[in-house]
């Protein structure tokens, strides 16, 4: 058994350094989708369907599709309670966001649970050091782990370091154990602005093969593509927009600040501006909080509904 969980451990690692990346896209933050659907028709027309999936998720924006007027009303209303996460009654813009951005993710979250439920040995509320360790690399000291490496792209030393890094500074109250927010933060860094720096390094780190502490355009382009075979198109037009694009000092690398335009891209927030459009549209009195009646009164723009008090799909939708 001991050998076994060995062998899926260092299969996990090993997969996890050894893989390219597709075209680099498992190193940049992705651009964050609200709904597949369009916000404006090509007419400038808003479309009520976005806002709905972007405020319950896809799933769920369905389930309410089927509702009547009042039944709509009246979950709104209950899930108005679960926005109000400080219970003063009303909805800022932050809370707004918050829940648009669980809704958005929800994905995310449901592999937050599995993997944090998985280290979490004891059924506890934190994640310790210690639980991590065994439940990642079999508990065994980090001496024997690298005595075990044979391919030199497997470096168990550099993993460790790298992860210990990360942990401390996910780990934001100093309390030596993560609970699901920084592990959150822990397992995806790129997804907090907080662990910016860290998720920098970590890049430079893996891609920075001379050591110079920059990423130099060979380096970049090594690490989308393997030289293997015939030069893939995407190479040429990703040597191109290195340079015009990614190296923005023109010295043909990239130095930290760089990196970090490149990985975690901060043009727009597109579950602020979503947060911010449904608190202006709603928010009757513009005092910048939302009510409950408030937020029931204008529930078409959050939930809508396809169905009449009888039943029936509206006119409209056909």
């Amino acid at each position: 058994m001991k050998k076994f969980l060995l062998a899926y451990v260092v299969a996990l690692i090993v997969s996890a350094v050894v893989c390219k990346p597709n075209e680099g896209s498992s190193r940049v933050r992705q651009e964050t989708k609200l709904s597949e659907r369009s916000h404006f028709d090509e007419h400038g027309n808003h479309n009520p369907d976005y806002d709905h999936d972007a405020f319950l998720g896809e799933k769920e924006a369905k389930k309410f599709a089927n509702l009547t007027p009042e039944q709509s009303k009246e979950k709104l209303g209950q899930l108005f309670d679960r926005l109000d996460t400080n219970h003063n009654g009303s909805i800022s813009e932050s809370e707004l966001r918050a829940w648009i951005e669980i809704q958005t993710n929800s994905v995310l979250y449901e592999e937050l649970d599995r993997l944090f439920g998985g280290h979490n040995l004891n059924g506890d509320d934190l994640l310790t050091w210690e639980e991590y360790n065994v439940t990642t690399y079999s508990g065994m000291p980090l001496e024997k782990l690298i005595t075990m490496q044979e391919d030199k792209t497997l470096d168990f030393r550099k993993k460790v370091r790298q992860d210990k890094a990360r942990w401390a500074v996910a780990d934001q109250n100093k309390d030596e154990a993560l609970d699901k927010d920084e592990y959150m933060a822990f397992e995806w860094p790129r997804e907090k602005p907080h662990m910016k720096n860290i998720a920098i390094d970590e890049t430079v780190e893996d891609m920075d093969k001379n050591g110079d502490g920059f990423v130099d355009i060979d380096e970049y382009i090594n690490d989308l593509w393997d030289g293997q075979g015939e030069i893939p198109d995407f190479v040429e037009a990703e040597r191109k927009g290195f340079g015009e694009y990614r190296d923005k000092d023109g010295d043909n690398r990239l130095n930290h600040e760089e990196v970090g335009d490149w990985i975690m891209p901060t043009h727009y927030d597109p579950i602020l501006s979503e947060a911010k459009h449904l608190m202006y549209e709603s928010d009757d009195n513009k005092d910048k909080e939302l009510t409950k009646d408030e937020m029931i009164k204008n529930f078409k723009l959050f939930v809508g509904s396809r169905v009449t008090n009888f039943g029936e799909l509206r006119h409209d939708e056909f």
